[in-house]
Parts: C-alpha cells; sequence; structure tokens
C-alpha cells in the first residue's frame, strides 16, 4: 500500500501520509539523500553533521533515542509483543495492529478483502469508498464526479504539506488535508464513521442522515443551506449579512421575538405612532402601543423630547388645570403656568 501515492510503499516509507518526504528518518523535515555533502564532519566520524545523532561525539552517529547505544545494537523494543518494532509499527501498543497507517482499525495489507461489504462490487469496501452505491467513483473525496488520483494534480501546494491545493480539503491549513467532512481532523484519523445515507457526511454532522441529498438544511425547507439565497432571518429582504437588525423584521432595534410581549406591532417601527420607536419606548418604560403613556394630556414623545418630564409620571400640562406649573420629575419647575406658551393646546 501507498497512502500518499509517492511510489513508496508504506512499510518503507518515513513519512507515509506525506508525499514530500519518504526517507527523512530523523523527521527534519528533508529527505535524508538531500540533506548535506561530506563536507562538514565535526567529529571525523565520516558521518555528515546532518547524518549524525551525535555531531559532536565520533562514537555515536545513529543514537537517535540519546541512550548512549547505536541503535543497531539495541534489541529492538516490540511493546505489545506482535513482532514489529515500536519505531515500525503502526500501533505499538495492540498486537493485533502493526500496519494500519491510516487509522481504521484494519492493517493496511488487508484492506482490499471487504469486512462490511462492497455494494457497488468495485474492489472497495463501503468504509473506504468515497461512493459506495457508484461503481465508477471509490476515490472521489472531494466530490466532483472524478476520482482523486485520477484527476490533474496542480503544482500548488499552498500550505506546503505535501498535498496539491487541487486534492487538499484545506489547501491553507498544513495540519488538515483530508478534512473533506469538515470537522477538523483528518478523516482517516476519525475511526469508524456512520454514514446511512452515504453522502459522504456523517450522521452526527448530517440535518437529514437518511436523505441522501440533504445535509446541510437546517431549516428543513429541502434546500441545503448553500444553495439557497442568502440567509434572511427576518424576511424584511435585507440579508442578514448587511441588516443592521437580522432578527427584527420592522428593524426598529426590537427583536421580533420581544415585540409582543411589549404589546408592539412586529410590522411596525413606531406601533403607537407617537414619534418614539418600539425600542426606545420600551428603554423609557412607556407603552408600545399608548401615545400618552401616564395619560398627563402630554405625549409621551413630547414628554421626553420636549419638556424633558417622566412619561411614566402625571405631569401637570396645562391642558385644562388652570395654569399650573409644568414640572419634572424630579419637581423642577420648567415651564411657566402660561399653558398657551409653554403645553401643547
Amino acid at each position: 500500500m501507498d497512502s500518499d501515492n509517492d511510489g513508496t510503499t508504506d512499510g518503507s516509507d518515513s513519512d507515509p501520509w506525506n508525499g514530500s518526504l519518504q526517507t527523512d528518518w530523523n523527521h527534519n523535515g528533508i529527505n535524508d539523500e538531500n540533506e548535506g555533502t561530506g563536507s562538514d564532519d565535526r567529529d571525523g566520524d565520516s558521518i555528515v553533521n546532518d547524518f549524525d545523532s551525535d555531531p559532536d561525539n565520533a562514537n555515536l552517529h545513529n543514537d537517535w533515542n540519546r541512550n548512549g547505544t547505536e541503535d543497531q545494537l539495541e534489541n529492538p523494543t516490540d511493546s505489545d509483543n506482535d513482532g514489529t518494532p515500536d519505531n515500525n509499527d503502526s500501533d505499538p501498543s495492540n498486537a493485533s495492529l502493526w500496519n494500519d497507517w491510516n487509522h481504521n482499525g484494519q492493517n493496511d495489507d488487508t484492506e482490499n478483502t471487504p469486512t462490511d461489504g462492497d455494494t457497488d462490487s468495485d474492489g472497495t469496501q463501503d468504509s473506504n469508498d468515497s461512493d459506495p452505491s457508484n461503481a465508477n467513483l471509490w476515490n472521489d473525496w472531494n466530490r466532483n464526479g472524478q476520482n482523486d488520483d485520477t484527476e490533474n494534480t496542480p503544482a500548488t501546494d499552498s500550505d506546503n504539506d505535501g498535498t496539491a491545493d487541487g486534492n487538499d480539503s484545506d489547501p491553507s491549513n498544513p495540519s488538515l488535508w483530508n478534512d473533506w467532512n469538515r470537522n477538523g481532523q483528518n478523516d482517516p484519523d476519525e475511526g469508524s464513521i456512520t454514514d446511512s445515507d452515504f453522502d459522504g457526511y456523517a450522521d452526527s454532522l448530517d440535518t437529514h442522515p437518511g436523505n441522501g441529498s440533504l445535509w446541510n438544511d437546517h431549516n428543513n425547507n429541502g434546500t441545503n443551506d448553500e444553495n439557497e439565497l442568502p440567509p434572511d432571518a427576518d424576511l424584511d429582504g435585507i440579508p442578514d449579512a448587511s441588516d443592521q437588525y437580522p432578527y427584527d423584521f420592522d428593524n426598529d432595534a426590537l427583536p421580533d421575538n420581544q415585540e409582543a410581549q411589549h404589546n408592539a406591532d412586529p410590522g411596525l417601527a413606531d406601533t403607537d405612532n407617537d414619534g418614539l420607536t418600539d425600542a426606545e419606548e420600551v428603554y423609557a418604560g412607556t407603552q408600545c402601543n399608548n401615545v400618552d403613556s401616564d395619560g398627563d394630556g402630554l405625549t409621551d414623545y413630547e414628554e421626553l423630547r420636549t419638556y424633558f418630564t417622566n412619561p411614566n409620571e402625571w405631569t401637570a400640562s396645562g391642558k385644562g388645570n388652570g395654569g399650573a406649573s409644568l414640572k419634572s420629575h424630579h419637581g423642577k419647575n420648567i415651564a411657566s403656568t402660561s399653558p398657551a406658551d409653554n403645553a401643547p393646546s
């Protein structure tokens, strides 16, 4: 098996999931044969520094585990006693797995034998098949109708993760290249995933796990959300992205779900048409559906904007009160006793 399609089988590949690295056994991001020349050998042991585990000690050059003994002279550690040394074992603590580099719970060399069915009889078992009901597609993880390994591989690899942008689920993130279900984890590392409708989306991430045509229909209207017109939560004709109040049809700054509890009309910004928006009335504690909340003859707007009195506390307005003084809720005289001069007629 050659998981990264670089021409080197996984068992002989230092990085079986990175198509750019095959012999980087010291894991410094450079294939070992490209690391240097014999002109740089500080300890004179005929091993250039880039290949030398201890470039300042002529007695050690292959002691990568730093225990003072050349690695080839040690007894290889085999923690799970499965016959494969830990450094070559995909799962060093599991005796049943030693060659499971795609971490799907099955040794890679046994995967061609279907264990969970091959619905479309294309030779790829369903759990590893991008399209288990289509015999022509088994490796089309980017859903473009073409098996990924037969596509023209672009030369561009923006995130330098060894996967060309055209085949990379996240071309700007070097940690993700095979995360087609967008859960922040490369798909082969996820373990067993149930996809009941075989639409490529795990049931846990699928809005309709029993419908192969719907996977992102959160508003249950029969269309995947990404194919709909721009979202408009309050149906006011203004897309949410540019709507100052995306959950407020009349755009009065009072959300639709709060209008009813304040006796306001969700379709009118100023329910009682007194010059104050419903949100302003709620803030002031006045009634959205009553022009004069305290019944003193002055509208809520006049009290707040003209006379600066308390719209929730009766104020002598001069309307039929014999010219009483107009007072604020602080008790301060703010107008003369002449109603003609100081209050609405």
